[in-house]
């Protein structure tokens, strides 16, 4: 349905027979969830190519664009999200050139509307896998690598793909607060260089210090909460309870990262101060180390997962096969009986395929 095409009715009845069978996968969300990221991008690719084009004013091709649509519309709707913004940030990517321009302004336009739309997500539920925020993050370091902010301050007018990126690393401050810090560590060196400065002022504008090495919230405790570090405090004056104590206080500091606990710590005698703040600061690294090997950890075992084809129970398995794919391959072959005619020349071989469709 490009350009070039003729219109011809048999080109669009393949068409229609390919958009309809994508449709019916993706219209099932189990299986919607497991399309990767690298197959997400491909079929965007091609379909926001054909929206993107200049199409010949016909009503069976207008049809056909607005099947894409609701294609397009369908699968960001029913696929992972994390695997989906993926998918669209790297595909926004090689859509731009060194210097920031587009290759088909159209194409990119709308890239731009589904990528929002799938951030806003992010807004109501940051409810992405450590596989996907890893994937996301690396994509997002390579953009910023190959086009940083000096491309786009130097008289570039459009300048929403660089926003757009931006924003998505402030979503993740504002859904993992200061939990990104320990999805940077996950990277490499080169890419937390790139990704560090923006996280770290985004962070600052949540309200964070990030120069306090033991907690970095700068919220007055209150109420209970107030009340609970008053009682650890106190414990902490008795040498028998410091240990307990150090350990209950280091949980209460991961658990609310945006209080401030410092007016207490100034509390305490010097001495004390000094080695309170020193084991503090140990188990934070400790805590950070472990935290970093389990999420490189889950990350190796997720993508390990989609490397199998559906990594289902064989009750769903079978579920499946009985409505879905059945499905499927039932509209594949009446759409093929009902258009064997079109095709004279190929009857012969379209008959074997059918036949190799089982029932």
């Amino acid at each position: 349905v490009s350009t070039q095409s003729t219109g011809d009715e048999r080109e669009l009845t393949v068409y229609r027979a390919i958009t309809s069978i994508i449709m019916q996968v993706i219209n099932n969300q189990t299986l919607a969830q497991e399309i990767t990221t690298e197959y997400i991008k491909k079929i965007c690719g091609l379909f926001l190519a054909v929206l993107s084009e200049e199409q010949k004013s016909s009503p069976t091709i207008e049809t056909l664009i607005k099947g894409v649509n609701a294609l397009v519309i369908r699968l960001l709707t029913n696929c992972s999200t994390g695997r989906a913004i993926s998918a669209l940030v790297e595909h926004m990517d090689s859509l731009l050139n060194e210097t920031g321009r587009s290759r088909s302004p159209k194409e990119l336009e709308i890239l731009l509307k589904c990528l929002w739309k799938l951030m806003s997500r992010l807004e109501k539920d940051f409810d992405l896998t450590a596989a996907e925020r890893n994937e996301i993050l690396v994509l997002l370091a390579k953009f910023l690598r190959r086009l940083p902010s000096t491309v786009w301050k130097d008289g570039h007018d459009n300048d929403k793909p660089y926003r757009t990126v931006k924003t998505l690393v402030h979503k993740f401050c504002k859904g993992l607060e200061l939990k990104v810090l320990e999805d940077l560590e996950c990277l490499s060196m080169e890419d937390v260089n790139i990704l560090r400065p923006l996280v770290d002022s985004f962070l600052t504008a949540l309200g964070y210090d990030l120069t306090n090495l033991i907690t970095a919230g700068t919220k007055p405790p209150t109420g209970e909460k107030k009340q609970a570090l008053d009682e650890m405090f106190e414990s902490l004056k008795d040498k028998d309870q410091v240990k307990s104590t150090l350990l209950q206080l280091h949980t209460f500091i991961l658990e609310n990262p945006s209080l401030d606990v410092t007016p207490h710590l100034s509390e305490l005698s010097d001495v004390k101060r000094r080695l309170v703040e020193k084991i503090l600061i140990d188990l934070r690294k400790s805590h950070s180390r472990a935290r970093c090997h389990r999420t490189k950890l889950a990350i190796s075992n997720e993508r390990e997962k989609m490397k199998c084809n559906l990594n289902l129970s064989d009750k769903k398995l079978t579920d499946l096969k009985n409505r879905s794919l059945t499905n499927v391959l039932k509209d594949t072959r009446n759409t093929l009986s009902k258009h064997k005619d079109s095709f004279p020349n190929d009857s012969r071989e379209i008959d074997n395929l059918i036949n190799k469709i089982p029932k």
